[in-house]
């Protein structure tokens, strides 16, 4: 009799346990289904490391007679400091790689021949850039390069004619070009959660010269 009833103790767990097995393996397969799709979310949040930025710096730009030149008259040897500005939108996907679109304003310097012309020039650049980061702790350091429009403005302005007597000023002579450029440069990131502080040199190829820019920008993460 005793033996009876640790059978039917022994088939009583069974019959209970047994449900309760198909319930555990469904909550276990629900877990695995419910854990890729978080991470995803989580991923999607990151939207590949986007940002947004923008910097300030000083630029050296110029002109040449090989590149733009003013009808008859050509910039030979033309060269100015400005300051410059750039703004950027970013991605950085994985730590090592990552892609940039700039806006860039490398100034609009004004040059005076003494007393009898003056050179007024602009340029401004658009480009696309790969980012390759160096695998260094703390600090982000950075090659980029790319493929930059960059739009070249010039005005001479004749302000006198002397010595020549009665001779009459030339209007202003304008002329516009614009060089599809191979840019590069290198730079360095520190970060503070979303915010990056980051200094940054470039070199263009425009208007038979090769204008750079060194700036300080800061960058903001979403």
């Amino acid at each position: 009799m005793e033996d009876a009833r640790l059978t039917d103790s022994n088939n009583a767990v069974a019959h209970t346990d047994a449900p309760a097995r198909p319930r555990l393996r469904r909550l276990l397969a629900a877990s695995l289904l419910v854990l890729p799709l978080g991470t995803t979310a989580a991923r999607a949040d990151d939207f590949l490391g986007a940002y947004i930025g923008g910097a300030v710096g000083q630029s050296s730009i110029g002109a040449d007679q090989s590149g733009l030149v003013l009808a008859s008259q050509s910039l030979n040897g033309y060269s100015a400091k400005n300051s410059a500005w750039a703004v950027r939108l970013g991605i950085r996907p994985i730590s090592l790689l990552g892609g940039e679109l700039e806006y860039a304003n490398l100034g609009s310097p004004s040059l005076s021949i003494g007393t009898l012309a003056r050179v007024d020039m602009s340029m401004k650049s658009t480009g696309a850039y790969a980012m390759l980061y160096l695998p260094i702790p703390v600090l982000d350091i950075y090659l980029k390069g790319g493929i930059a429009n960059v739009k070249s403005d010039a005005t001479l302005t004749v302000l006198s004619c002397t010595p020549t007597p009665g001779c009459l000023v030339p209007a202003p002579v304008k002329a516009s070009q614009t060089d599809r450029s191979g840019s590069y440069g290198a730079g360095l990131q520190f970060k503070l959660g979303p915010v990056g502080l980051r200094g940054e040199y470039i070199r263009y190829s425009a208007a038979g010269t090769n204008p750079y820019v060194a700036n300080l920008g800061v960058s903001w993460s979403f």
